[in-house]
C-alpha cells in the first residue's frame, strides 16, 4: 500500500470517529490551563495530543467549511 493509499485510509477512519470518550484527566488539564494567560499554544496542543478523540475533534472542526482554509490543518498543534 503507498503512502498517499495510507494517508487517505486513515484520514477516512479519523472523518468515521464520532463519540470517543476524552479521559477525565485530558478533560481537567485543557480546563486548569485554557483561563490561565501564560498558557502557550504548543502547551495545549501537547495535552489534547494525549487524547486521540479530542485530537479528531479538533482536527475535524479546523478543516470543516465553517473555517474555509485554504489548506487541510494536519497536526495538533496547527490547528490551535
Amino acid at each position: 500500500m503507498t503512502t498517499l493509499a495510507i494517508d487517505s485510509k486513515v484520514k477516512r477512519v479519523i472523518s468515521n470517529i464520532r463519540n470517543l470518550p476524552t479521559p477525565p484527566i485530558v478533560f481537567h488539564q485543557i480546563q486548569k490551563v485554557i483561563n490561565d494567560p501564560n498558557v502557550s499554544a504548543e502547551q495545549i496542543a501537547s495535552i489534547l495530543s494525549e487524547d486521540p478523540a479530542m485530537s479528531a475533534k479538533v482536527l475535524r472542526l479546523t478543516n470543516s467549511a465553517f473555517y474555509g482554509l485554504s489548506r487541510e490543518v494536519e497536526s495538533v498543534k496547527h490547528a490551535i
